[in-house]
């Protein structure tokens, strides 16, 4: 994952791919928080970077960590602030969870169709 110096100091897609896999690293950590307000801000972090990078999460190399998001969201583990608790406008740790994990579902969807 070499670059040249004319690419314009833009890194590699190797080099993104690991950028991407250390932040996913870092906010699965976070998620992993007792206390509800960082878990959720954790997931919120994780919601936006699957959002925004659906297409290269899909690609099968981040499946560690979309189980790891997978089996939290159906198992509630993650420490949540009660609903009461959050602000107009908060979503739900389940709702935060279930919108990057369908990014990346919609993002895979169009390869399981061209198998089809």
């Amino acid at each position: 994952s070499s670059s040249s110096s004319s690419d314009g100091g833009r890194v590699s897609t190797e080099d993104a791919r690991e950028i991407l896999l250390e932040a996913l690293d870092g906010v699965l950590c976070a998620s992993r928080s007792p206390s509800p307000s960082v878990a959720r801000g954790a997931c919120v972090a994780v919601m936006r970077l699957l959002e925004t990078n659906a297409a290269a999460v899909a690609s099968g190399r981040f499946d560690a960590a979309c189980a790891h998001l997978l089996d939290a969201y159906r198992s509630g583990t993650i420490a949540a602030p009660p609903p009461h608790a959050l602000r107009r406008g908060q979503e739900p740790v389940s709702t935060i969870l279930a919108r990057g994990l369908a990014a990346v579902a919609a993002a895979r969807e169009p390869a399981s169709e061209a198998d089809a």
